[in-house]
């Protein structure tokens, strides 16, 4: 069973002055509420354990049962988080094999597809954790706030949470934590990184509305991101009417919010809420089995494949050395192959299922293209750790042009623009 663990205890006092935190009312909600909403709403999770204060009010955890009907039981956290999270993990003494994943009540950002991962990472691992990859440089320093080393940010991750492991590895990892000692843990991860340093912890992949709630300014995040763009989500599973002019129930009480079809429907959204379904684990696979195969012939580890109306229409590996083409990556090649098959330049519709994360030229192929959905294994990250490196590429965009490690220069601008001029008055151009 996959039980979520909703870590309620803490003081926060920041936030909410003598009201915890976790317990302060965003547009008529506990800020727990919209945090336990996603585990409540998503068809992965069987149960839902609360961990609370100690002088935590009867009406607060009488609230939560009557809205959220998964949880099972509240349990009084301790002092310490690590505390809190035993208190509630010891319960599983006799249930091994089920999947625990701790989530900070003050993160109320989580969403479908992090639990998708993490229990995908789960179904062929012990231990999973939720982290963004570093955007800011991330620096070391002494007591007197002297640098003392720059850390490469490539492989640099902000933690979030849930964490996510088997039952029996942090029953044990607790046990060992209470008989030896040693260390005072911050975070479930990092016991089973002291007690089981052999065991691999799998990293997945959050999302920047899953940050923790620290400040009041932060409320005000929270009262738009979660409204808007998180409980809204499931929409279609919270009502059956498909009439964008009816209300929409959430899963916090009685509250009413507008339908999603008068919100943001950007693509990002969309993405995030891809499903996935079992045939695209055999495509994915298929892909993968390409990278490997593309390796004995020459290539990199990089497979793609690319399906539209059920039908597999392309498939490549990464043919830069093969062809002499720096461009041949993949994705890209895949891409040509599909188009040329189909007798088209625009693939709308069709699914793109790539071994690795397309890197920046790759990902502009794909809007180019004009691919409806993608699917990626491997991350960006995996592959930098074998020698293909393309973080310098992203922040090369990030910069001014004048100032790019490639010199660039403009020259003849206005020359340039007699084609453009021609191009404009065609009457008969295909747009593209």
């Amino acid at each position: 069973m996959n039980i979520a663990i909703i870590m309620a205890a803490g003081k926060g006092l920041r936030v909410g002055g003598e009201i915890p935190k976790q317990f302060v009312e965003i547009d008529g909600h506990m800020l727990v509420e919209y945090s336990i909403a996603t585990f409540q709403q998503h068809p992965g999770i069987d149960e839902i354990i609360v961990v609370i204060p100690e002088d935590c009010p009867s009406a607060i955890t009488q609230r939560l049962k009557t809205q959220f009907a998964k949880i099972t039981r509240f349990v009084v956290g301790g002092t310490e988080r690590f505390q809190s999270s035993w208190n509630a993990v010891q319960l599983f003494a006799d249930r091994p094999g089920d999947n625990l994943l701790l989530h900070d009540a003050a993160r109320p950002g989580i969403t479908p597809r992090i639990i998708d991962d993490l229990l995908q990472a789960l179904s062929t691992g012990e231990a999973a954790v939720t982290a963004m990859p570093a955007i800011d440089t991330v620096l070391r320093g002494d007591n007197e706030r002297t640098l003392l080393e720059t850390f490469n940010r490539s492989r640099v991750f902000y933690a979030q949470t849930p964490q996510a492991f088997r039952a029996n590895l942090l029953f044990d990892c607790f046990t060992k934590l209470w008989q030896k000692g040693g260390i005072t843990p911050t975070d479930e991860s990092g016991l089973v990184k002291h007690f089981h340093p052999d065991i691999p912890i799998h990293i997945v992949i959050g999302e920047a509305v899953n940050f923790k709630v620290t400040y009041p300014n932060d409320l005000k995040i929270v009262g738009y991101n979660n409204i808007v763009q998180i409980l809204k989500k499931h929409e279609n599973k919270a009502t059956a009417d498909e009439d964008t002019n009816m209300p929409c129930k959430t899963a916090c009480g009685d509250a009413y919010l507008p339908k999603l079809s008068r919100l943001d429907r950007s693509s990002s959204v969309r993405n995030r809420e891809t499903p996935v379904t079992e045939d695209d684990y055999k495509y994915m696979r298929m892909a993968i089995e390409v990278s490997e195969r593309n390796i004995a012939e020459g290539g990199g580890p990089f497979g793609a494949v690319i399906v539209k109306d059920g039908e597999v229409v392309a498939a490549s590996g990464n043919r830069v050395v093969p062809n002499n083409d720096p461009t041949a990556h993949a994705e890209v090649t895949a891409i040509r192959e599909a188009c040329a098959k189909l007798g088209t330049f625009q693939l709308i519709g069709a699914t793109l299922y790539a071994s690795c994360e397309p890197c920046p030229m790759c990902l502009s192929s794909i809007y180019w293209a004009g691919i409806s959905r993608v699917f990626y294994a491997g991350t960006r990250y995996d592959s930098d750790d074998v020698g293909f490196d393309d973080s310098f590429i992203y922040d090369e965009l990030a910069i001014p042009i004048s100032e790019r490690s490639i010199p660039f220069r403009q020259i003849l601008h206005k020359e340039s623009l007699r084609a453009y001029h021609l191009w404009a008055t065609k009457d008969d151009k295909v747009r593209y």
